[in-house]
């Protein structure tokens, strides 16, 4: 077996099978039917991003977020809106609050509140929770450019790696971490190119720039606290010290 062979298998091995999706799903439409109950015309429309929205889900870790659109005029501010979605919520779910979302615990499930900007609906603000303020950024850019990249089953494999090595980093930066590092390098085979993504990691985590696509002053690398940085780098070090896959991934 090559080692592309056996990062396919490993691949096969972590895909979601048609009843977690199925599963993931109804959870989905039976949360967004309650919440327009809740809201009516004040939501525009509902955008599913996460993992499952962009192709990059593995078994061991994967989400379905739930963006909700409210119209521009909406709410006294971010933060009411945010507080208003999390109260109806914690009507009926078990809560945990996050970053800019809502997790409904025991479904793969968060919820993302977002306010339009303008009538297109493709930039919206999103409440930062942490430190009480707003993020402009397009959730539809977000899905586009990860389900564009050419590299979803790359982002998967290094999904992988960091589960196997219990390595914290958000999954969006480490998305956008991958399609840097693999940009404008022509590769062959799954083994050459988590090798290439593996010496990034290596030689770039701490210092790498990862910026919003959809507003690059959004720098989605600063939020990953440096020990998890540090982390990386080192499993990092040690993965491309192995000489058998099967101790790396």
């Amino acid at each position: 077996m090559t080692a592309h062979e056996y990062l396919e298998n490993v691949l096969n091995s972590h895909a979601l099978n048609d009843w977690e999706v199925e599963s993931l799903r109804n959870k989905r439409s039976e949360i967004e039917t309650y919440l327009r109950s809740c809201f009516g015309q004040d939501i525009t429309n509902f955008y599913y991003s996460g993992s499952i929205a962009k192709g990059t889900a593995i078994r061991l870790s994967y989400d379905l977020d739930l963006c909700v659109y409210f119209k521009r005029d909406s709410f006294d501010s971010l933060r009411d809106m945010y507080g208003q979605v999390y109260t109806k919520l914690d009507q009926r779910y078990s809560l945990e609050p996050k970053t800019v979302s809502i997790a409904i615990k025991g479904s793969n499930v968060d919820i993302v509140p977002a306010r339009r900007i303008d009538e297109t609906g493709v930039l919206v603000n999103l409440y930062r929770r942490d430190i009480d303020s707003q993020i402009q950024t397009s959730i539809s850019i977000h899905v586009k450019t990860i389900s564009a990249s050419g590299v979803r089953n790359i982002i998967k494999l290094i999904k992988i790696w960091k589960q196997r090595h219990n390595l914290h980093f958000k999954s969006f930066a480490l998305e956008l971490l991958v399609i840097k590092s693999l940009k404008d390098k022509v590769l062959h085979g799954y083994d050459n190119k988590v090798w290439e993504v593996l010496k990034y990691i290596r030689d770039n985590v701490l210092t790498a720039r990862l910026e919003d696509p959809a507003n690059s002053n959004n720098v989605v690398s600063d939020v990953i606290l440096g020990k998890d940085k540090q982390a990386m780098s080192k499993q990092a070090i040690d993965s491309l010290s192995q000489d058998s896959w099967s101790n790396i991934i």
